[in-house]
């Protein structure tokens, strides 16, 4: 962004270059955590199977949450849509 780009973007195009700017940078870290998967599971010194969503957590809706605070997230978002249409 250049100096005249603060008096023409709005809030909200703003808001939205930092979310994207932000998932962008946790794809380039999902990526490296895949190679990094990869060296782990090819070295054969682990008992399970490492995924990269393990080292760098799921994107839900923005944020970046644990496997199980994901699968509660999602939970809870179901039942709210239920709530909603039913």
């Amino acid at each position: 962004m250049t100096h005249e780009d603060l008096w023409t973007v709005t809030v909200g195009e703003l808001s939205d270059l930092m979310e994207g700017y932000r998932y962008r940078n946790w794809l380039e870290m999902e990526r490296l955590a895949t190679l990094a998967a990869w060296i782990v599971n090819g070295s054969g010194m682990c008992t399970r199977t490492v995924k990269a969503n393990d080292l760098v957590g799921h994107w839900c809706d923005g944020l970046v949450l644990g496997k199980m605070e994901a699968l509660d997230y999602m939970k809870r978002k179901v039942l709210e849509s239920q709530r909603e249409g039913g």
